[in-house]
């Protein structure tokens, strides 16, 4: 039982702790990237001010891109074909196959002929 409470306290910490912060000079802004979390800090009027996303980690985009990935993966397939006129393609190979069967069928009701004997050369 002491395992996993340590395993999930372990979880916790590294899903929450930051593992980069990156700050700019120029606009005083400070950002901190969690796996699970994405914040920043600025001061405008002598004010702190300071945004959380939760969306925005690391794991969450690596789950958003691959959902994406799948999604789209079917547009760079070298497999995909589109066939744009299947109903009027469907319906040509209908009468072309009830054309054949009547000519078959017509050929079947025909008297048989007698058989010709084979002539000597």
């Amino acid at each position: 039982m002491k395992f996993w409470k340590v395993l999930s306290a372990a979880a916790l910490v590294a899903g929450l702790a930051p593992y980069k912060v990156e700050k700019d000079e120029e606009t005083g802004k400070t950002t901190y990237q969690a796996l699970l979390w994405r914040g920043s800090t600025s001061e405008k009027d002598g004010e702190k001010h300071f945004g959380i996303d939760l969306a925005e980690g690391t794991l969450t985009q690596m789950l958003r891109e691959k959902a994406a990935a799948k999604e789209e993966a079917h547009l760079f397939s070298d497999e995909l074909t589109v066939d744009f006129h299947r109903e009027e393609q469907e319906a040509a190979d209908t009468e072309a196959a009830e054309a054949e069967i009547e000519a078959i069928a017509a050929e079947m009701s025909q008297e048989p002929q007698e058989p010709q004997e084979p002539q000597e050369p």
